[in-house]
């Protein structure tokens, strides 16, 4: 499949017809754009008459050998989806997603290699531990400062036992 997908993206073999499934959301067909989750929320707009869905993840981690990381197939009218947790996707990965609407039969409305165009986006590391750490230092060092609180009924930020004035009177 994932030798298909990027043949078919290569060679323009692609869906774009009116009708057909489009999808719409995470990545870009232009280019990759990080997400905040390793378990997104695929979005398309539905095809007419689809009874239901393929839904194909590739990995392309490895772009000269891009695998894919799972499909699936979604019966219905619906228009996303949410792998659960164990389909989660790793942080660190590169992806690309397409999907194609299917007939009452289970088979490909538009026919075996059309594929609307893949959607590429990626997933961000995992932190170090060593940006945990500084991340919870200079979290303590804010702590240390004061509290930033919002007075009820009010935007206005303003400290609590500031050890500095003038940090006070800059947050309110």
């Amino acid at each position: 499949l994932a030798g298909l997908l990027l043949f078919a993206a290569s060679r323009g073999l692609t869906s774009g017809a009116e009708g057909s499934a489009q999808p719409v959301s995470p990545g870009e067909v232009d280019r990759t754009v990080e997400i905040a989750t390793p378990c997104p929320t695929f979005t398309w707009a539905a095809g007419d008459g689809a009874a239901g869905y393929e839904l194909a993840v590739l990995d392309l981690r490895r772009a000269e050998e891009p695998v894919v990381a799972f499909r699936r197939t979604i019966s219905g009218a619906a228009t996303a989806w949410t792998p659960a947790r164990a389909d989660c996707l790793q942080a660190g990965g590169t992806y690309a997603w397409t999907l194609r609407a299917l007939d009452a039969a289970g088979q490909p409305s538009d026919g075996e290699a059309s594929w609307p165009a893949l959607r590429r986006f990626s997933v961000p590391a995992t932190p170090s531990a060593e940006e945990v750490a500084t991340a919870l230092e200079t979290l303590r060092r804010w702590q240390a400062a004061g509290t930033p609180t919002v007075a009820p009924g009010t935007a206005a930020a303003r400290f609590h036992d500031s050890p500095s004035p003038r940090v006070a009177d800059r947050m309110v």
